[in-house]
């Protein structure tokens, strides 16, 4: 799997993201990843899309931050989309870009010594 993407994927998860999916959306030509991650409420989302803003060193404005309900992050190479509970079935991209879902790791809750 691509470093970048890796490493998107871990610290969602470390944050307590769950439900987290990635497709390969090379061939849009907007981008080459996407990756999809809900958080239980709106105010979770928009304390845990910070953190990882941080993390990722993301300078750039994270798209509907002040609702919390569905949040979009531009990483050039992978488009992040954040969703409170509830929200990501309500826009059903899983389902659009379903078959071009990539298989991620097994995430461990074993912290690493």
């Amino acid at each position: 799997m691509d470093k970048k993407l890796e490493k998107v994927v871990h610290l969602l998860w470390g944050l307590k993201y769950r439900n987290i999916s990635a497709y390969d959306i090379e061939d849009s030509g907007v981008s080459r990843f996407l990756v999809v991650a809900t958080a239980v409420t709106t105010n979770d989302n928009k304390k845990y899309s910070t953190s990882f803003a941080e993390s990722m060193k993301y300078t750039g404005k994270i798209e509907g931050w002040h609702k919390g309900e569905w949040m979009i992050m531009d990483l050039d190479d992978i488009v992040v989309h954040l969703f409170a509970s509830g929200h990501r079935e309500k826009y059903n991209m899983d389902k659009l870009y379903k078959g071009r879902e990539i298989t991620l790791p097994k995430l461990s809750k074993k912290k690493k010594a």
